[in-house]
């Protein structure tokens, strides 16, 4: 009897290791949705159809913003163009963002945890912190909003930490766009 409850108990260790993998976040994505995939890749992962509605208009259109749900999480995917070479573009997954208490990142930064766990524990990485805006014409800044935006020297993204009161509400992984 012992041994079947201890085989029970390893197999259903196991199954939730393997579960939370689906909602890493990592600075390259969010579980297996990760920067760069192509439409087809998205959709297959996603296991439903994707519809585009500015990225159509090849004139004006750059990018679109989708919300929809990855597993049991709700997700907002950022997708646009990328050339793949001189000639050759490829609508691809730019952006994902989650306020999904089920996401976490690699170190256990989770929903909920504060701003100082984010700076002690990429205390080695690039840090840029700032308040947010609590107008569309970014004039006035946030009291109680602000944002915490973590790189490294090996990888070309970012996650961005979105924080109220300094507990973490978002998080989002995208292309690294400074310096």
């Amino acid at each position: 009897m012992k041994k079947v409850f201890f085989f029970v108990l390893l197999v259903i260790s196991f199954s939730a290791k393997a579960q939370n993998t689906d909602y890493i976040v990592s600075m390259n994505g969010i579980g297996p949705l990760k920067l760069g995939m192509t439409k087809a890749a998205l959709e297959k992962v996603l296991g439903k159809k994707i519809t585009l509605k500015n990225l159509l208009d090849k004139e004006n259109g750059y990018a679109d913003t989708i919300k929809t749900k990855y597993k049991s999480i709700d997700v907002i995917l950022y997708i646009g163009r990328q050339y793949i070479d001189e000639n050759t573009e490829e609508i691809v997954l730019q952006s994902i963002r989650s306020s999904s208490p089920l996401c976490k990142t690699k170190s256990g930064i989770a929903i909920g945890d504060d701003k100082m766990k984010i700076i002690n524990v990429h205390e080695n990485d690039m840090l840029y912190i700032w308040p947010d805006f609590e107008d569309d014409t970014y004039t006035k800044r946030s009291k109680t909003k602000s944002i915490i935006n973590v790189s490294t020297d090996n990888n070309e993204n970012t996650i961005i930490f979105y924080l109220v009161n300094k507990k973490v509400v978002s998080f989002e992984v995208t292309y690294y766009e400074g310096e």
